[in-house]
């Protein structure tokens, strides 16, 4: 029975995105009861894209600039998961 049992360690819910994560507590469950959850079913391989793409932009003729869209720094794979958390190479 041991052997179908895990240690869910519950995160605190963060303000913001840049806080750093805290456990807020630990429970012994059986693997039985655990779900997916839809939000967090991250894969290798997954691509991602961050919410405020870079742009480059050069300047064009009479004072325009022109958005160049071949760059997409802002689009990434899952290379890893880490602690609860995903490794994005972009």
């Amino acid at each position: 029975a041991k052997e179908r049992t895990a240690c869910v360690r519950w995160i605190k819910p963060a303000t913001r995105a840049d806080d750093p994560q805290e456990f807020d507590k630990e429970e012994i469950v059986s693997v039985y009861q655990l779900e997916g959850h839809p939000d967090y079913d991250y894969r290798y391989s997954d691509v991602v894209v961050r919410l405020s793409p870079v742009t480059i932009c050069s300047e064009a003729s009479a004072g325009e600039t022109d958005v160049e869209l071949s760059d997409l720094s802002w689009v990434g794979n899952i290379t890893g998961l880490k602690n609860g958390d995903i490794e994005v190479t972009w």
